[in-house]
């Protein structure tokens, strides 16, 4: 077997080692940075400054192979100035947090 195949080997096989209880504390550690991208977001949407989040759910691809990516998706539903929407957040290990609206919809909060 080659250097490359032995090393592509090894990636896969080291990829399909992830434990769960890893993903979960890569879920608790990207979450500030999901809510705060979703806020971010939330600023423009909803024309407020001052708007607070909280994250509804939250799911992660699972990992199959060298070339997969773990990533966690998070429904934040962000509110403020009278104005609520719910965002969906993905986010990866070591890259920024991508925020978008999940219907374009902006509802009045009563």
């Amino acid at each position: 077997m080659s250097i490359a195949r032995r090393v592509a080997a090894c990636c896969a096989v080291l990829a399909g080692c992830a434990s769960p209880a890893s993903v979960e504390r890569n879920v608790e550690d990207m979450q500030p940075a999901a809510i705060e991208a979703a806020q971010e977001r939330a600023r423009t949407d909803l024309d407020c400054g001052a708007v607070a989040g909280k994250v509804l759910s939250s799911e992660h691809s699972q990992v199959r192979d060298a070339y997969s990516m773990q990533r966690i998706v998070y429904r934040i539903e962000v509110q403020g100035c009278n104005r609520k929407s719910v965002f969906s957040v993905a986010c990866a290990p070591k890259s920024p947090c991508s925020a978008m609206s999940e219907s374009g919809l902006v509802e009045r909060v009563k």
